[in-house]
């Protein structure tokens, strides 16, 4: 929060994310874990970008080189933005656009200013 702020970011921890490059998790899963932020457009309907921390947890391939698993970490933060844009749109909009225009108030109220009286 102290980095990004508290507006249009969204922390997530302790995540996990993982791919099958076979239809037997014994035998061609990659698990990962990670951590970060999801930062949201401006109306906040919509995932931009993350900046996560991403660490392989597990794995069932034996063949496994390790500039796949860099090419994998990449693919996490993909994933994410893609799953995070999927959770906006499985929530209520209309709740959205509330907060927002609370926020707003609250910014204006404030001498432009959100959050511990600066």
């Amino acid at each position: 929060m102290a980095e990004h702020g508290t507006f249009n970011t969204y922390y997530l921890h302790n995540a996990a994310c993982r791919f099958f490059v076979t239809n037997d998790p014994n035998h061609g899963m990659i698990a990962f874990k990670f951590e970060g932020v999801v930062f949201t457009d401006e109306s906040d309907t919509r995932a931009k970008h993350a900046e996560l921390k991403v660490t392989l947890d597990r794995e069932t391939c034996s063949w496994l080189e390790q500039h796949v698993v860099k090419w994998f970490e990449e693919c996490v933060v993909h994933a994410v933005v893609v799953e995070f844009d999927r959770f906006i749109g499985a929530g209520d909009p209309e709740q959205t656009k509330k907060r927002m225009e609370y926020l707003e108030k609250s910014v204006e109220s404030q001498g432009g200013f959100l959050g511990m009286h600066l």
